[in-house]
């Protein structure tokens, strides 16, 4: 039996997001397969900024309109009944394989013979996330896309119409669900897409029967569900069910249903929905699947126009597309017009006919589709660690037949490569890959403790970044006889290196002093701890992962203690080459200068970078400073960064940073750090601190983690490969770019900030 993998929308509970998924699950499973849906919950889709919709007139007046009607009563509502009988349908129906980064899901090519895409409007511009589009499938003849939907007819966006042809020419196997969406992807690529029913029309009334939940409701009644709050529907309701002495059920979506005099259920599932659907004496609806069902239980029915068709974000186009391949355009209500006394009138004889030789197509699109991705299999030759790879070097540590080096790649970042010629294939490198190993452990309450620490001595506090965590830490266990691996800034070659310290040598950790906001490259101090008999590592959560793994493979974690660093990203060398080489110009303090990325005699909130060289010396606030403005937008981070494994999940024994936020301002020029054990042994380490009277250590709640750090994976840009390519090249200064890229994300940082600020004052 082959397996399917289907990637769509399942984090929504509604109702014709949950049925297409459970029809797509129905047919392949008819057709002799296997199908599990990947459980996948997009944590974002666009970065459009609230200052970008208040320059967008669309926005505003839609914003406006709605802000003047969803008062008390206009609120969207969603109760704990709905959500569990949702949630026990798709428990019953739904077979699900979690998976939730890039790397997750890319692990996935190992597991399953083909992947769908669809249905839904899950290629929406406006919700652009390319994982929709299977980005993370390895072999493209095993991608297939059945009845996506952009959910409109036309993309304003240049780097959404640019991204999405990107991964739309990589199918080989490619339908759409509505015409316009098929013109569209043919004004992007030149690609004929198939038009193809939504799933939920290749299964019959019968077959649907076998998910009826029944609810206790009247024998006649008209039912009504409403995804949009126009009153005019109600006032057509109002009429119908006087003339014809018909009782009205509503399903609710806005608190104000509940108050419209008429019966209204709540806790209505996807079974529920279908049983009111088909028990209906007629159907009122302004639903794309509200519209299919009733189509598919023959009850008589009016669909209206949820948005307008000026409103730049109308999806009515699915409506007009549906109607018009069924021959039942006389069911949309148009300017508020019907007529109600041929409403009940309906022969359906042409419309199955219609959906009959659509489904016969759709069918055999998706099982020549199926078929032919069937045949493809893993190629050996292309053999790839992981599609994040985070330049951790671990894997260059573990390789026995030299295969694997680190080399900077085109976005500038350090990336493991293999020599095909050496590679043997053996599988060691994935197993230490921090994307592609054992899974780390999520930071709990139960398991691991949170505090505050700051160092007793004013001179750690001083030059330290925070509160001096990593130096007491590195002290007391040096004096033990660990040796100390961390980053230190090399000048010489304007990068960020991690090296060693030996065991005793106190005097040389100041160099592990400071944060360095610039990607490590860790491949010979990694090798060279391994020589050591006990070591403590920092580095970056992913560095730490990596580390983790190997040492486990060797049976030496015991030996070792690992502390990985909050950490938010690593921007391009290619912004740091560029910045250096600006300001070299600019301030004149050379091509080799020294950089303190946290100037401490500045204090710790206000943050200020330091460079200096040629007797001349650069110090600058972050919110003036360029570099800090990239870092800061997150625009140009690391590909793994926007897909970490580790924001809540450590493989490290300690996990340190900075302790933001109000609760410790009065630290604002020594500073604060956060630290969390993650293990047995990293708390004993805390207490023994402690115990010296080395720090100063007080428990905090866990939940500080959340409230402070906000550890969510930033949003990739749509213009991320033109930034990348616009800071590698000489064309253009960094302020010139960021104009160009940036400009409205920068000023919305900025209005969001000092808004934050006048909040606490006002508080």
């Amino acid at each position: 039996m082959k397996k399917v993998a289907l990637m769509t929308w399942f984090q929504h509970d509604n109702y014709g997001t949950v049925l297409q998924s459970v029809a797509t699950t129905r047919v392949i499973k008819n057709m002799g397969h296997c199908l599990e849906g990947i459980d996948y919950i997009s944590e974002g889709y666009d970065r459009t900024t609230k200052l970008e919709k208040l320059l967008t007139p669309s926005i505003v007046k839609e914003k406006m309109k709605r802000s003047f009607k969803y008062k008390k009563y206009h609120k969207e509502v969603y109760t704990e009944d709905r959500a569990q009988a949702f949630k026990r349908f798709k428990e019953k129906h739904l077979s699900m394989r979690k998976a939730q980064t890039s790397s997750e899901l890319y692990r996935l090519n190992k597991e399953y013979d083909a992947f769908i895409c669809g249905s839904d409007q899950i290629w929406s511009p406006r919700e652009f996330n390319s994982k929709y589009y299977l980005d993370f499938v390895e072999v493209e003849n095993k991608m297939i896309a059945y009845a996506p939907s952009f959910g409109r007819s036309v993309i304003k966006k240049e780097f959404a119409k640019k991204r999405i042809a990107e991964n739309l020419k990589r199918f080989k196997h490619l339908s759409i669900r509505e015409k316009q969406g098929a013109d569209l992807i043919k004004e992007l690529t030149d690609l004929e897409a198939i038009v193809v029913l939504d799933p939920t029309l290749l299964l019959t009334a019968e077959e649907w029967d076998d998910y009826l939940i029944s609810v206790d409701i009247p024998s006649e009644y008209i039912l009504c569900y409403f995804l949009g709050d126009n009153e005019e529907y109600w006032k057509h309701v109002k009429k119908l069910s006087e003339q014809y002495g018909l009782k009205v059920i509503i399903i609710p979506i806005f608190k104000k249903d509940f108050y419209r005099g008429y019966i209204t259920l709540d806790g209505i599932g996807p079974g529920e929905f279908l049983y009111l659907v088909k028990k209906a004496s007629f159907v009122c609806t302004d639903s794309f699947h509200g519209t299919i069902f009733s189509v598919l239980y023959k009850r008589p029915f009016l669909t209206y126009k949820r948005f307008s068709d000026k409103n730049a974000e109308s999806q009515n186009s699915r409506i007009y597309n549906l109607l018009s391949l069924i021959n039942l355009e006389c069911r949309l209500v148009s300017n508020n017009k019907f007529n109600i006394d041929s409403v009940f009138k309906y022969d359906f004889e042409k419309t199955f006919k219609l959906i009959s030789i659509e489904k016969q197509k759709s069918m055999k699109y998706l099982e020549d589709s199926l078929n032919d991705a069937f045949k493809y299999t893993f190629n050996k030759n292309n053999y790839k660690i992981t599609n994040t790879c985070s330049g951790c070097t671990v894997c260059v540590n573990v390789c026995k037949h030299n295969a694997i080096s680190i080399e900077i790649n085109n976005q500038g970042f350090y990336e493991a490569i293999i020599d095909k010629e050496k590679c043997t294939g053996c599988g060691l490198c994935k197993k230490v890959c921090p994307y592609n190993g054992e899974r780390a452990k999520y930071i709990n309450q139960e398991e691991n403790s949170l505090y505050m620490l700051r160092a007793t001595s004013k001179n750690t506090l001083a030059t330290s970044t925070s509160g001096g965590a990593a130096y007491e830490i590195s002290k007391l266990l040096s004096n033990q006889g660990y040796d100390i691996v961390g980053c230190n800034y090399d000048k010489e070659s304007s990068r960020a290196m991690h090296k060693k310290v030996k065991a005793g040598d106190i005097s040389s950790l100041s160099m592990f002093q400071g944060s360095k906001y610039i990607q490590s490259n860790t491949k010979e101090a990694f090798k060279d701890v391994l020589s050591s008999k006990n070591a403590v590592v920092f580095g970056t959560p992913c560095q730490i992962a990596g580390l983790d793994n190997l040492l486990k493979i060797k049976g030496r974690r015991e030996e070792f203690v690992l502390v990985d660093l909050i950490c938010h990203g690593v921007p391009s060398n290619y912004l740091w080459y560029k910045y250096l080489n600006e300001g070299s110009k600019k301030y004149g303090y050379g091509r080799k200068p020294e950089v303190q990325f946290r100037f401490k005699k500045k204090g710790w909130k206000k943050i200020h970078i330091y460079v200096s060289g040629n007797n001349n010396t650069y110090i600058r606030r972050n919110t003036k400073d360029m570099f800090y403005k990239y870092f800061e937008l997150q625009d140009c981070y690391m590909t793994s960064c926007y897909e970490c494994n580790y924001r809540i999940t450590s493989k490290a024994d300690i996990r340190i940073g900075d302790y933001w936020g109000e609760k410790y301002d009065k630290y604002k020029i020594t500073g604060a750090s956060m630290v969390i054990s993650m293990t047995s042994s990293g708390k004993s380490i805390l207490e023994k601190l402690q115990e010296k009277n080395m720090v100063e250590l007080i428990k905090e709640d866990i939940l500080d983690y959340w409230n402070v750090q906000f550890p969510v994976n930033p949003i990739k840009p749509l213009y991320y490969d033109e930034l990348i390519s616009e800071l590698k090249s000489s064309d253009l200064d960094l302020k010139s770019i960021l104009n160009k890229y940036s400009k409205i994300e920068y000023l919305n940082k900025v209005l969001s900030t000092n808004y934050a600020k006048i909040k606490r004052i006002v508080k």
